[in-house]
């Protein structure tokens, strides 16, 4: 990640940055840095099709005959490694798809458990949800899978 430019600022309120389990930690910058997840922003994990003209992921409603392909923000490559059967596809959104969370569909952020599942005992949910902000903000503003992989390596 070059320093000068895209190096994000000190997450405010942060002392220090909580530490992930080192097993959970290694899984996901492996996946991150695989290649078999394609980058998508605004959801933990969507349907998009490539297009053909641009070139560029565009979001597209389900059209018969249309080939759909999953992305991901960081977040939701972070949940499909928790547990890949929990994206529900039949919740009725037009692109983007929610990961159960008991009653509550997670949309933007990893539920409580699958960052408790990778992250030390002990941190408090606000603290992780302060980590989760940033990491959304750096995908969403087009941080790569590896720029954000680096970060996670670096400071989790």
């Amino acid at each position: 990640m070059d320093q000068a430019t895209t190096e994000p600022a000190p997450v405010a309120g942060l002392e220090q940055y909580p530490k992930m389990k080192p097993e959970a930690k290694a899984r996901w910058l492996e996946a991150l840095r695989s290649g078999k997840y394609k980058q998508g922003q605004g959801w933990l994990m969507s349907k998009r099709r490539k297009s053909e003209v641009m070139g560029l992921w565009a979001d597209t409603e389900a059209l018969e005959n249309t080939v759909l392909t999953p992305v991901f923000c960081c977040l939701g490559v972070l949940c499909d490694l928790h547990d890949a059967s929990r994206w529900n596809t039949s919740d009725g959104t037009r692109v983007g798809l929610a990961y159960k969370n008991g009653e509550v569909p997670s949309r933007g952020y990893a539920p409580d458990d699958v960052m408790a599942e990778a992250f030390v005992e002990g941190v408090e949910p606000d603290v992780l949800r302060t980590v989760q902000t940033r990491l959304a903000q750096m995908n969403d503003k087009r941080l790569s899978f590896t720029e954000i992989a680096d970060w996670i390596e670096a400071r989790l």
